[in-house]
């Protein structure tokens, strides 16, 4: 195993790239069994790259020409050693394959993918469904703190609740 290979893929691993194309990966059905070409991306500052959270993505989906040849498990000092190189063999083969098809002018399908991150507690009351009816109360006029009730009233408060959805998958060529 080539040990400038790995060290370039441990630095891929951790890109937003990477990210990225497990995104697609976890989202887009027509991915699988194909290789992924990340065009282009937005992320956004309360969304998490590492929870797999874009606001989008524009991905090139190409059909897996040449397979990656992984090399004999007994080869290696441990299960994650042999995980991590063929990982490594597999990226590389997938740039290669892609940059192969985009050289013979093949045409992938592009897709673009949109997210959306909410706080899916908007619209409820301020405080939890539990909390005392003289502290529930205070939500009248949440503007007045004048109330020496707000001192206990602020652990009923009711957390906010950010939840990712997909918003739409579209189809560009």
């Amino acid at each position: 195993m080539d040990n400038e290979l790995l060290k370039k893929y441990i630095k891929y691993a951790s890109s937003s790239e990477a990210f990225a194309v497990l995104f697609v990966k976890k989202y887009l059905g027509a991915s699988e069994g194909h290789w992924v070409d990340i065009l282009d991306y937005d992320d956004h500052r309360y969304y998490y790259q590492e929870n797999l959270e874009f606001k989008r993505v524009e991905c090139a989906i190409f059909e897996r020409k040449i397979k990656p040849v992984y090399p004999p498990k007994s080869g290696f000092k441990s299960t994650n050693d042999y995980e991590m190189a063929c990982r490594a063999i597999t990226w590389e083969t997938a740039n290669k394959d892609i940059l192969y098809q985009r050289n013979k002018k093949i045409k992938p399908q592009v897709y673009q993918i949109e997210g959306v991150k909410y706080n899916a507690t908007r619209g409820t009351t301020y405080f939890i469904d539990n909390a005392p009816a003289e502290i529930k109360d205070l939500e009248r006029n949440l503007f007045d703190r004048t109330n020496p009730l707000w001192d206990e009233a602020l652990q009923y408060v009711r957390k906010p609740n950010y939840v990712f959805k997909i918003r739409q998958i579209k189809l560009l060529s």
